[in-house]
């Protein structure tokens, strides 16, 4: 263990409170109701073990989690959301110990997912122990999550990281930018940070403001880490992002389902918009692009000519036989497949694309047609969306599914507290709402393409749904990511539905934040600076 890092842990143990001890009523209170599979049940279990803290409380959460492998991911959600909603050091030690303990397993990823909507004092003594013994995969979102708790004390845990790593360690610039956000400093070295810090750590922090963008994007409340990098896609040349759009035979046709522009727009991200047509005839136009974003068109046929109606009504995208005049004007806006390869062999040397719901068929499934492909034609729904069991520390889910700031887990006065060893009570009201079973909704269009994975060695499941694999045979996914080439190359993100359909704003920021973080690799991965 690195000095530093002891030395938090004593002063983190010195203040602790005595809290209530764990009930074998309580433990089986929780037990019944998972057997049950009732989520209100599972929240009146879980709102007293939370609620009077200390270790015994999450150790027990963790080991019951193991159980739960075949469990519905509600009832597991609710369960990795309680145990990293503590607010006492005396848990979150022992969450931490967990993790660095459980480093190798998923549920280890999705437990410090989850805590990156606990921004109390003590969730640093979890950060700590992943810090220091994590795998390295989890250190960074440590490192991200540190920098989103204002205290004194993530600074003393980041500095000692930062003091422990090896000559050359990637992490080192992660936890350099975390530092400079919670302290407004720049100070170089490890070494100089200590030196600094030794002597402005009375001073206290001066806070920071990680806003970023506007227009009721993701932008506008970015976690601090995210809003430093997010400066360097603000200012990259907007042939580096092209958005391809079909350009519509009449002006109330429709055929663009969505305007993924509008998005980066908004967002304040530099990008060029070409015409599918444009980028038939000007394939070249990928050399110089890092990243593709296709927006969601109309690739079936259907007739434009003005006079022509589908069942005397008019449709916009007709699709159905045409009736009301002699002469049909057939199109589609597919992209050839010619174009669909060149984006293959584009993403193949190092090239980011983008895709949602139809692009599966337009353009990954005959760029890749031994990885993805088409599953069954959806109908127009609503489904529970969840993340997939231990896929969490990718780079991607950053921000995903992060509750709104009234939510978030914050330090609370204890009044029950006087530091003469009483109980300490969490209020009930705050942890009913949070231990609630957290829903995330993804909405679908008709005829939208369920997505096939043909080969999940490669292909993985970022995002799935319960209830949409036992409707299309099995095919459950709802975002995918892969890297035809592996690290030689780029990589493919998709995501079934569209932008502005989502019925919550945290859903529909989970999919700005999938392709904001996609964004952010692409740029790190072609060492844009």
């Amino acid at each position: 263990m690195g000095r530093g890092l002891l030395n938090v842990s004593l002063c983190f143990l010195l203040a602790a409170p005595v809290f209530a001890d764990l009930t074998k009523d309580q433990q089986k209170s929780l037990t019944d109701a998972i057997k049950r599979n009732n989520s209100e049940t599972i929240r009146e279990a879980l709102v007293p073990i939370v609620a009077n803290g200390g270790s015994e409380g999450a150790e027990f959460l963790c080991k019951t989690l193991e159980k739960m492998a075949k469990s519905s991911d509600n009832a597991y959600w609710q369960l990795v959301n309680a145990a990293t909603s503590f607010n006492d050091t005396a848990a979150m030690e022992a969450l931490g110990d967990y993790l660095a303990k459980k480093k190798k397993t998923a549920l280890a990823r999705d437990l410090l997912f989850a805590l990156q909507n606990n921004h109390s004092t003590a969730a640093t003594a979890a950060h700590a122990k992943v810090l220091e013994k994590g795998a390295d995969d989890m250190k960074p979102l440590a490192v991200d999550q540190l920098a989103a708790i204002e205290s004194e004390v993530s600074v003393d845990v980041l500095i000692t990281a930062f003091l422990d790593l090896k000559k050359n360690d990637p992490l080192a610039e992660r936890i350099e930018r975390a530092l400079r956000v919670l302290t407004g400093a720049d100070c170089g070295t490890a070494e100089d940070w200590q030196k600094w810090w030794d002597i402005s750590r009375a001073d206290g922090l001066q806070g920071h403001d990680a806003s970023f963008g506007s227009g009721g994007t993701v932008t506008g409340d970015l976690d601090p880490s995210r809003a430093g990098e997010f400066a360097g896609l603000e200012t990259l040349a907007p042939e580096k992002i092209i958005v391809l759009k079909a350009e519509c035979a009449r002006a109330n046709s429709g055929c663009n389902f969505d305007s993924i522009e509008n998005v980066l727009e908004n967002m304040g991200i530099p990008h060029t918009v070409m015409s599918r047509q444009e980028f038939e005839e000007d394939l070249e136009v990928l050399g110089g692009a890092m990243a593709l974003v296709l927006n969601c068109v109309q690739i079936s046929d259907h007739c434009v000519c003005p006079n022509c109606k589908a069942n005397n009504v008019d449709m916009g995208m007709r699709l159905n036989q045409c009736t009301g005049c002699d002469t049909h004007d057939i199109i589609n806006h597919a992209l050839s497949g010619k174009a669909a390869k060149a984006i293959g062999q584009w993403v193949d040397a190092g090239g980011y694309l983008f895709s949602e719901d139809w692009g599966l068929i337009d353009v990954l499934s005959i760029a890749w047609p031994g990885l993805v492909g088409a599953g069954k034609m959806l109908g127009d729904q609503e489904t529970p969306a969840q993340p997939m069991r231990g896929m969490t520390a990718n780079p991607l889910f950053r921000g995903v599914f992060t509750r709104s700031g009234h939510q978030k887990i914050n330090d609370y006065d204890d009044e029950g507290d006087s530091g003469d060893g009483e109980t300490v009570e969490r209020e009930a009201d705050m942890l009913t709402e949070v231990l609630g079973v957290p829903e995330h909704f993804w909405t679908i269009d008709d005829e939208s393409p369920a997505i096939k994975v043909k080969n999940p060695k490669v292909v993985l499941t970022l995002l799935r749904s319960e209830e949409l694999r036992d409707e299309s045979d099995g095919d459950e996914a709802v975002a995918i990511t892969f890297q035809p080439r592996g690290k030689r190359g780029g990589a493919v993100l998709h995501v079934l539905s569209h932008f502005g359909k989502q019925e919550s704003e945290v859903d529909e920021y989970a999919m700005q934040n999938l392709l904001l973080n996609f964004l952010l690799e692409a740029r790190r991965g072609l060492n844009l600076d």
